[in-house]
C-alpha cells in the first residue's frame, strides 16, 4: 500500500505516519523504485495507535507494548485510571465554571479564595472568603487594633500636616465640624493607603510593627479593590 492509501485507511496525516514509522512502531517495506510499501501488518499497527491514541495513551506505553515489555491490560488499568481522575477534575472544572457564570462576579470583584477551597462533592454551599492571617489576628485581637490605631494616627498626621502646610488652615481651632471632617478624612486616607500597602506588600506600618502581615489563603497579596473593600467594611462596622 502507498503511502495515500494508508492515510486514507487510517485517517492519519502523512506526518503521523512517517512520524509512528521512525519510533519503529512500522516497518516499511521499500518498492523497487524506492518508495515506502505498506503491509496490512503496518496498516493494523497504526489502527491499533490510533485507537490507543484516543485512550490518551502515551507513545512509550504504545511502544512497550510493540516490543511486549508491557501487556495491554497493565496499560489500560493505568489509563483508565488517569482517565477517571481526569473526568472527575473535568467535572469538578464544570461545578466551578457553572457556579462563576451564576455569580456573575467581574474580574475586579471576583474573590478566588470562595472557589479555590470549594468541593462541591462535599458540600454544595460555596465556602465564606479566608484570610490568611484570620487565626493569627483571633488569637491576637489586641496587636491588630494597636496596629490599626497607629495606621489611623498616622494617616490623621498626614491629613493634619497637608492642612497645615498646603491649605494654610488653623488645626488647632476647636470647631466640632473641622475636627468631624478631620477624623472623617483621616478615616477616608487610611482606607486608600491601607488597601494599597495591602496590595503591594501585604502589611501596613502598624500591622509591620506589631509582626502582622494580610494575605489571601494562597499566600498572595489582595488586589487592591479587595483590600479596598475589606478595609472600608472594617471602618464602617466600627463606627456603626
Amino acid at each position: 500500500m502507498t503511502i495515500r492509501e494508508i492515510e486514507d485507511a487510517t485517517g492519519l496525516p502523512r506526518a503521523n505516519v512517517r512520524y509512528y514509522e521512525s519510533l519503529g512502531l512500522i516497518h516499511p517495506a521499500r518498492a523497487a523504485n524506492g518508495y515506502r510499501d505498506y503491509r496490512q501488518e503496518d496498516l493494523d499497527t497504526l489502527l491499533k495507535i490510533k485507537l490507543l491514541r484516543q485512550l490518551d495513551c502515551s507513545l512509550e506505553d504504545i511502544q512497550a507494548l510493540e516490543k511486549g515489555t508491557r501487556t495491554l491490560d497493565q496499560v489500560l488499568s493505568e489509563v483508565g485510571d488517569a482517565l477517571e481522575k481526569k473526568a472527575s477534575e473535568t467535572q469538578h472544572a464544570l461545578e466551578l465554571c457553572r457556579q462563576l457564570r451564576a455569580d456573575r462576579p467581574s474580574w475586579d470583584n471576583l474573590q478566588p479564595e470562595r472557589y479555590l477551597f470549594w468541593n462541591p462533592a462535599i458540600s454544595a454551599e460555596l465556602p465564606p472568603v479566608r484570610d490568611a492571617s484570620d487565626t493569627l489576628g483571633n488569637r491576637c485581637p489586641w496587636r491588630r487594633y494597636f496596629a490599626r490605631t497607629l495606621d489611623y494616627a498616622l494617616c490623621l498626621t498626614l491629613w493634619e500636616l497637608f492642612l497645615s502646610l498646603v491649605l494654610r488652615v488653623n488645626i488647632l481651632s476647636t470647631s466640632f465640624w473641622l475636627n468631624v471632617a478631620n477624623v472623617a478624612m483621616a478615616l477616608g486616607l487610611m482606607c486608600v493607603l491601607e488597601a494599597a500597602c495591602l496590595h503591594f506588600f501585604g502589611t501596613t506600618p502598624g500591622k509591620a510593627l506589631f509582626g502582622l502581615k494580610l494575605t489571601r489563603s494562597d499566600g498572595s497579596y489582595f488586589g487592591f479593590l479587595d483590600a479596598l473593600w475589606r478595609t472600608g467594611r472594617v471602618v464602617v462596622l466600627a463606627w456603626a
